[in-house]
């Protein structure tokens, strides 16, 4: 009776989750390639203003110039100061930082991470930065591996007798 319960649970719960597209003697690998790498297209300091801080501002744009929104992570590389930060949906961002070295990270979902390793920012400056992060990731291989099947023999062991 209780196999029979737990059999109807399992089915019900593959059933109503949707798990039951792949089934499970099969793993799935697909491989991603990006046709446009992500690149820098402008990297300026704007204005040196009498403040305690620096300013980075700019646009985070596609391979075809159009602004994306996305995530950006600045951290210092001097101190434990670590921020994020999200651009509009045209991509256009400000984020206010210490004036000090500091790395950027820029990334988006389908478009993967681009990395500023170091700036070197001093406080009043105004450093505008507008990233391309290139093209989606598109997939070139969608493969079906076969699962190998695992055999393991039980066997009984028998008890001593005392």
């Amino acid at each position: 009776m209780r196999q029979l319960l737990l059999f109807i649970l399992i089915f019900l719960l593959t059933t109503l989750t949707g798990r039951s597209q792949h089934k499970r003697d099969s793993t799935y690998y697909s491989k991603k390639v990006k046709q446009v790498q992500g690149k820098i297209l402008s990297n300026k300091t704007i204005v040196i203003a009498d403040t305690n801080i620096a300013i980075i501002k700019g646009q985070v744009l596609d391979n075809e110039s159009k602004g994306i929104q996305s995530e950006i992570f600045i951290k210092s590389l001097q101190s434990n100061y670590q921020g994020s930060y999200t651009s509009d949906e045209d991509g256009n961002y400000s984020l206010s930082f210490p004036g000090e070295l500091c790395s950027l990270t820029f990334e988006q979902s389908g478009y993967g991470k681009f990395y500023l390793d170091t700036i070197t920012l001093i406080s009043g400056q105004i450093q505008e930065i507008i990233v391309s992060l290139g093209s989606r990731y598109v997939v070139q291989h969608y493969i079906k591996i076969p699962e190998q099947q695992l055999i393991i023999n039980k066997k009984k062991r028998k008890r001593p007798t005392e």
